[in-house]
């Protein structure tokens, strides 16, 4: 099989071709750079074969950004189980702890939950529950201000 250089023109034998992953490489010691010939016989891709791939690595792609989100929020986590915070509106004892991704930004924060506590911190009587958003928090236990 005799090809002919690309780059110079020579006219390249069998002994200097090796056949590497679907394409040829010549094998020059008469040029600096070594070229891939195509095979004649091309590989094609079919539509089913690329949405499975594509779908495969958008779910790869969205496993990924959750676990990064969960590390950001976490690692910005200034509150425990048990701290008293408060909101403006509801004030609660932290018994949950989530994150979320905010609409208006690519960034995760950490969402609280717990039970919803009187101005003299304790339970009302119905028991209800209230989730205070991260950025939402004025004050914790004793009232002192957080400096967002």
């Amino acid at each position: 099989m005799n090809r002919t250089c690309a780059n110079c023109g020579w006219n390249v034998s069998e002994d200097e071709i090796v056949e590497c992953a679907n394409s040829w490489i010549i094998l020059e010691e008469h040029c600096s750079i070594s070229l891939h010939w195509k095979p004649q016989k091309k590989m094609r891709m079919d539509k089913k074969t690329f949405d499975d791939r594509l779908s495969q690595i958008n779910l790869e792609r969205k496993s990924k950004l959750s676990q990064l989100r969960l590390e950001y929020a976490l690692s910005n986590n200034l509150y425990s189980i048990g701290d008293i915070i408060f909101d403006g509106v509801d004030t609660i004892k932290i018994d949950k702890l989530q994150y979320t991704k905010l609409m208006y930004s690519e960034y995760s924060e950490c969402v609280y939950s717990g039970v919803k506590l009187t101005k003299k911190l304790i339970p009302f009587k119905d028991g209800c529950e209230s989730a205070i958003y991260q950025h939402n928090i004025i004050e914790v236990n004793d009232g002192q201000e957080t400096g967002k």
